[in-house]
């Protein structure tokens, strides 16, 4: 069976609906979770997606993240067309957790193919000198992960990484990534040192969780979301960015089995 390339807004729709199961699952199982990056963005400035967005960010605090951890090891499914992957399960390169629909592919890395996801972060304690110590390694990994090099300041470095680091395998370094922050006590921080270098918060940001609107269903957020997105997006999130800075992550997503099951997304 050929594939079928999928358009922006079927891949939108794909993401939406791994969104919807994930948040039925959390709730069945009483998990937390929250929105967070561009789709926490999104809810608050446009109640969804910001437009030229098309990927979905959720996080979770460590107890819960591990919880469904338990979960996904005792076999319990999301759906049937929905597929976890991470360095953990063996199928994924990356410290982070995703959940994939089975019937798209829209990634390659290397031997590892993964369909449209929504991603699902960490939140841990804060500590400035692991918070460095794994910006640095996912710097490596990302280094490690390209092919194609530009003549450029940040390309010979991304090389450089590639070729001192060649000896570490990538899922190595997302094991060492996730078991150094493990290790750090509260301190009234939280961070998501797993993956991202942007967001620092108070605990309290988290505290008293909302349910915000997101293309026509609700999910839950930070309670204090105005001071997360201030301090991620500044002051000024509210508004729109120069058109110059909307930019998109130009992934290409292919649908693979039969086009009557494609319907439900159009």
């Amino acid at each position: 069976m050929s594939k079928i390339k999928l358009s922006i807004a079927q891949s939108k729709l794909i993401g939406l609906d791994i969104l919807v199961e994930f948040d039925k699952f959390c709730r069945r199982h009483k998990l937390k979770y929250f929105l967070v990056y561009g789709t926490l963005l999104g809810a608050v400035r446009h109640k969804g997606y910001i437009p030229w967005d098309d990927d979905i960010d959720v996080a979770m605090f460590r107890e819960d993240y591990e919880r469904l951890y338990n979960l996904i090891n005792d076999g319990i499914l999301v759906r049937e067309d929905l597929q976890w992957y991470s360095y953990r399960l063996g199928n994924w390169n990356e410290p982070l957790l995703k959940l994939a629909n089975k019937n798209t592919e829209c990634y390659h890395r290397g031997k590892m193919v993964i369909g449209v996801w929504v991603d699902i972060f960490v939140l841990d304690n804060y500590d400035k000198k692991t918070f460095k110590i794994n910006s640095f390694w996912r710097q490596v990994h990302i280094a490690k992960c390209t092919t194609h090099f530009e003549f450029s300041k940040k390309g010979l470095g991304k090389l450089l990484y590639k070729l001192l680091f060649s000896w570490k395998s990538l899922m190595s370094i997302s094991n060492d990534m996730d078991a150094r922050i493990k290790k750090v006590p509260f301190n009234g921080k939280i961070s998501n040192s797993q993956w991202s270098c942007l967001d620092v918060n108070d605990a309290d940001v988290y505290d008293n969780p909302v349910e915000l609107d997101f293309e026509g269903y609700h999910f839950f957020a930070p309670g204090n979301y105005g001071k997360y997105l201030t301090k991620i997006y500044g002051a000024t999130y509210i508004r729109l960015p120069p058109e110059q800075e909307r930019r998109s992550h130009g992934t290409e997503a292919y649908w693979f089995v039969c086009k009557e099951m494609l319907r439900k997304y159009q």
